[in-house]
C-alpha cells in the first residue's frame, strides 16, 4: 500500500505541475481555485467529519464478531443518508453560486465572478461523489483492505491532467486574460475536473463487491450502532468544521493581503508539502486505524498500547523528516515551479513554512484516530478543534501585523502562525492521550521527537550553507536540486529516528492479525 500511495501522490503533485503550466496562478486561474476550494470545504463540514472517524470504529465490533450482514446494512444506511443530505446540497449551491462567489476577495467582481460562479454550479455535482468515495474506504480499510483506496486518487489525477492539457490546448495561451478564453475550454476545464471526482469515487464499487459488501438503499442502521455513530460522528463534524474554518480563512487572508495569483500559488506550495502527508503520513495512521479499533474493541489493551506507541514513534519519524526535507529544499521547489504562467513569487516561504506545519498536522491526525478507537471521540475533537480554530485565529492577527499586500511576507505571516496553532492543538491531544489511555500509549514518543527534530534542523541549517539562491537556479537545477537537497536532508533525519525507534519499527511491520483471539 506505501508504495502505491507513494507513486499515487507524486502522480498528484505531477497533477499540480500540469496545472501550474496549463491553468496558470492568475486570470482564469484565480476564479478556478477559489470555486474548486468551495464544494470540499461545504463536503468536510456537512458530512466528512461525521464519516471519515466513524466508520472503522463502527464496523470494527460486526467484523470482530463475524456479523457480516450487520455490517453491510450500517454501511448502506450510511451511504444512503450521505448521498441523499450531499445531493440535496449540492442543489442549493448550484443555485446560489452567484451569491457564494460575491463573498470571496478578488474573485468576486466583474468577470471573475462570472467565472467563479459557473465553476461552482458546475463543481456541486462533486459534492455526492465525495460522500460516496468517503463511505467506501472507510469501508474497504475497516476490512484492512488498503490498494484500492491508496490508488483511488490516482485516477482522478489521471483525469484531472488530461483536462489539464486539454483546456491549455483550446485556451491557446488566453489564460491570463478570461475573457478571451473560448468558452469550450472553459466547459473542459470545469467538468473534467468533477470527473476527476467521479474517477476516484465510483471505482471503488468494484473492491467493495468483491471484499462481500453488498449495498442497498436503507435508511435504518442496526441496533446500537445508532448512539455509537452520533459519538464518533459528532466529533467529527467539530473536528471538520474546526479545520474548514481555517481553510476558509485563510483563502480570504491570502487573496486578500498577498499580491496577484497569491492564493493559486499557495495551493502549489500546499500541494508539494501534502505529497509528504499523503504518502508516508496517512498510511501510517490508515493502516493502524484498523487494528486500534478491533484491539479496543476486543478489550486486549496491553496489544493497543503497543500499537498506538510504535505507530506513534513510526509518525514522528516520518512527519519530521518530510517537513524537514520540505523545508530544506523550499528554495529549488519554487525555482523548480518556475515554468508557471504568472510566476510563483513567495512560493518558498509558503513552502517553508506549510512545510513545518507538517509535524502538528501529521501527529494531530494520528492522535485523534488513537482517542476515536479508544471510543473518546469528544478527547480526540477537543485537541483537534483547538488546534485548528487557533490556526485560523493567529494569522488574522498576523496579517494585521504585517500589512504589506506582499505575497511573500502574507505567506509567512499565514502559514507560519498557522503552524504554531495546530501545534497548540497537538499539546492537547497528547495531554488528553496520557489522561484518557496513559503513558504507555505514548512510550518513547519524546525520544523519537527530539532526536528527528535535531538532526532536521541541522540538516535544514546545511542546506541553507550550500543551495543557491531562487534566483541563480533554473526550472532544471530547481529540480535536481530539489531532489539532492530534500532527499538527503529527509533521508539523513529518517535515518536517526529509525535507529533511534527501532524497536517500535520492528512491532510496526508485525501488526496484528485481522481477527486474532484474546
Amino acid at each position: 500500500m506505501t508504495i502505491a500511495t507513494i507513486v499515487v501522490r507524486v502522480l498528484g503533485l505531477v497533477r499540480w505541475g500540469v496545472q501550474a503550466s496549463e491553468v496558470g496562478s492568475v486570470g482564469i486561474a484565480e476564479p478556478y481555485a477559489a470555486a474548486n476550494v468551495i464544494p470540499n470545504l461545504l463536503f468536510e463540514v456537512v458530512a466528512g467529519g461525521a464519516l471519515a472517524g466513524a466508520i472503522v470504529p463502527l464496523l470494527a465490533g460486526p467484523l470482530v464478531d463475524r456479523a457480516r450482514e450487520r455490517a453491510n446494512l450500517t454501511i448502506s444506511a450510511m451511504l444512503t443518508w450521505t448521498v441523499t443530505v450531499l445531493t440535496a446540497l449540492g442543489g442549493l449551491v448550484a443555485l446560489l453560486a452567484p451569491r457564494i462567489v460575491d463573498l470571496i476577495p478578488r474573485v468576486g467582481e466583474g468577470e471573475l465572478s462570472d467565472l467563479a460562479a459557473f465553476f461552482l454550479t458546475v463543481f456541486a455535482v462533486q459534492l455526492p461523489l465525495y460522500g460516496i468515495g468517503v463511505v467506501l474506504t472507510g469501508a474497504l480499510q475497516a476490512q484492512r483492505r488498503f490498494l484500492w483506496p491508496a490508488l483511488a486518487p490516482g485516477f482522478s489525477s489521471l483525469v484531472v491532467i488530461a483536462t489539464y492539457l486539454r483546456f491549455g490546448q483550446l485556451a491557446g495561451g488566453a489564460q491570463a486574460t478570461p475573457g478571451l478564453v473560448p468558452d469550450s475550454a472553459v466547459q473542459i476545464l470545469a467538468w473534467g475536473t468533477t470527473a476527476g471526482v467521479a474517477a476516484m469515487s465510483l471505482p471503488l464499487l468494484i473492491p467493495c463487491w468483491g471484499a462481500g459488501i453488498r449495498l442497498r438503499p436503507q435508511w435504518r442502521m442496526p441496533a446500537g450502532q445508532v448512539r455509537l455513530f452520533f459519538g464518533l460522528a459528532g466529533a467529527g463534524v467539530a473536528s471538520l468544521v474546526a479545520q474548514q474554518i481555517s481553510i476558509g480563512v485563510t483563502l480570504v487572508l491570502v487573496n486578500d493581503n498577498g499580491g496577484p495569483g497569491a492564493y493559486p500559488i499557495w495551493q502549489y506550495a500546499q500541494a508539494v508539502t501534502m505529497v509528504i502527508y499523503g504518502a508516508l503520513a496517512i498510511p501510517v495512521a490508515t493502516s493502524s486505524f484498523p487494528a486500534l479499533s478491533e484491539q479496543w474493541s476486543s478489550g486486549r489493551r496491553a496489544r493497543f498500547d503497543d500499537t498506538a506507541s510504535s505507530s506513534l514513534q513510526m509518525m514522528t519519524v516520518v512527519c519530521v523528516g518530510g517537513a524537514a526535507a520540505v523545508a530544506a529544499a523550499a528554495g529549488p521547489i519554487e525555482a523548480f515551479f518556475g515554468f508557471t504562467a504568472g510566476g510563483v513569487a513567495g512560493m518558498a516561504t509558503a513552502v517553508r513554512w506549510l512545510g513545518i506545519a507538517i509535524v502538528p498536522i501529521s501527529l494531530n491526525f494520528y492522535l485523534g484516530r488513537v482517542l476515536y478507537a479508544a471510543r473518546a471521540p469528544r478527547a480526540g475533537a477537543a485537541g483537534t478543534v483547538t488546534g485548528w480554530l487557533v490556526a485560523a485565529f493567529l494569522p488574522i492577527v498576523a496579517v494585521r501585523l504585517v500589512q504589506s499586500g506582499n505575497s511573500d511576507e502574507a505567506f509567512a505571516a499565514v502559514a507560519a502562525s498557522s503552524a504554531i496553532g495546530l501545534a497548540l492543538g497537538t499539546v492537547v491531544l497528547l495531554m488528553s492521550v496520557r489522561a484518557k489511555l496513559g503513558i504507555a500509549a505514548l512510550r518513547g514518543f519524546a525520544r523519537v521527537l527530539v532526536a528527528t527534530a535535531l538532526a532536521g534542523a541541522g540538516g535544514y541549517l546545511l542546506a541553507l550553507l550550500v543551495t543557491p539562491t531562487t534566483h541563480e537556479m533554473t526550472v532544471l537545477t530547481g529540480a535536481t536540486w530539489t531532489v539532492a537537497i530534500g532527499g538527503g536532508v529527509g533521508l539523513a533525519c529518517a535515518g536517526v529516528g529509525l535507529w533511534t525507534a527501532r524497536g517500535a519499527l520492528r512491532a510496526f511491520l508485525r501488526p496484528a492479525p485481522l481477527r486474532e483471539e484474546p
